[in-house]
């Protein structure tokens, strides 16, 4: 037996044969990293919308703050203003 031609082995696949694999092998790892693709596209979405609901939180705090530091600051005037018995 010569062992020089691997093409003579049994069980030996074909150039073809090898070439159909490694174009199956590629598709499939090019559907797993759409997939994986397609996953962080809705972690992304999933994060703006969350941003998005803080800032409109954020935007509806600073307006209380506003208006409570209005409110104290009259109080606080009003209190000056009074005469002291």
């Amino acid at each position: 037996m010569n062992i020089d031609y691997a093409e003579d082995w049994p069980f030996c696949p074909t150039e073809e044969q090898m070439l159909k694999q490694h174009a199956h092998l590629v598709a499939e790892e090019n559907r797993l990293l759409r997939d994986e693709v397609d996953r962080y596209r809705k972690h992304v979405t999933k994060l703006i919308d969350m941003h998005n609901d803080a800032a409109l939180e954020r935007d509806k705090l600073r307006i209380k703050l506003r208006d409570a530091d209005n409110r104290i600051s009259d109080l606080l005037r009003d209190a000056c203003d009074r005469p002291t018995p």
